[in-house]
């Protein structure tokens, strides 16, 4: 009988381990009733069903109030769908059924959305391995769900990208490296008050027009609100 309870014991702890450093160097993550964007801002990507749990292993205080987490596949064009509602086996099938992927793994630099039935927080992680730069390479054209470990405005963020963007090696046909004049627009999700806040570079020339079309839209600013992306924060971006 003791063994039995030293080996839960081990079980457990290593459990408890897996998720701590799953989140090493993030913010640990808070989620409210309805929909979260957040991310994966560690330089360690994330096993979903090992921090958020599943039907046959449910992680206390997390599982119980998940009722899906969803990933956009930018490269793919595509969702990927995970919930520990069903089993590995049904959900699987429910994907298969329509034409979306299973989730499994949150990368550094990817965003994700969690549904959630009622508030729950994610343990606090370990600072151990700093946090992930989100660059230019992590980008595909189109829109982009994603996240950086900086604490930075959108409008410097900007900048960082078309750097990075455009250090990538030559596209076939091509004499010079890709460019990139930056970001079209970037839009985080507030789930506290339900609504967006967005930022787009060619609007912010001065005039007032990124505000003006912000307030017109029934948006949310970043600069008014001293709003910053960073670890917690995920977001859309739509590269040109």
């Amino acid at each position: 009988m003791r063994s039995h309870i030293i080996a839960a014991v081990i079980r457990l702890s290593l459990a408890f381990l897996l998720v701590a450093n799953a989140y090493a160097g993030d913010s640990g993550g808070s989620f409210v009733k309805g929909w979260n964007l957040s991310g994966n801002s560690t330089v360690n990507p994330v096993n979903v069903s090992t921090v958020f749990g599943t039907s046959a292993t449910p992680v206390a205080a997390i599982t119980p109030n998940v009722a899906a987490i969803w990933k956009w596949n930018a490269a793919g064009k595509s969702w990927q769908l995970y919930t520990p509602v069903l089993s590995s086996t049904a959900l699987a099938a429910y994907a298969t059924k329509h034409g979306i992927e299973v989730l499994s793994t949150i990368n550094s630099g990817e965003a994700y959305w969690v549904n959630a039935s009622a508030p729950f927080a994610l343990p606090a992680g370990v600072p151990a391995d700093g946090t992930y730069t989100l660059t230019g390479a992590d980008l595909v054209n189109g829109w982009n769900m994603a996240i950086t470990g900086q604490s930075i405005a959108p409008k410097d963020l900007n900048p960082a990208l078309q750097v990075t963007y455009g250090s990538l090696p030559p596209v076939p046909g091509a004499t010079a490296p890709a460019t990139s004049t930056g970001f079209v627009s970037l839009w985080a999700w507030d789930g506290t008050a339900k609504k967006w806040y967005f930022y787009a570079p060619s609007l912010d020339n001065g005039s007032g027009v990124l505000t003006n079309r912000i307030s017109r839209w029934g948006l949310l600013d970043f600069t008014t609100a001293g709003k910053l992306l960073g670890p917690g924060v995920g977001f859309w971006v739509n590269m040109p």
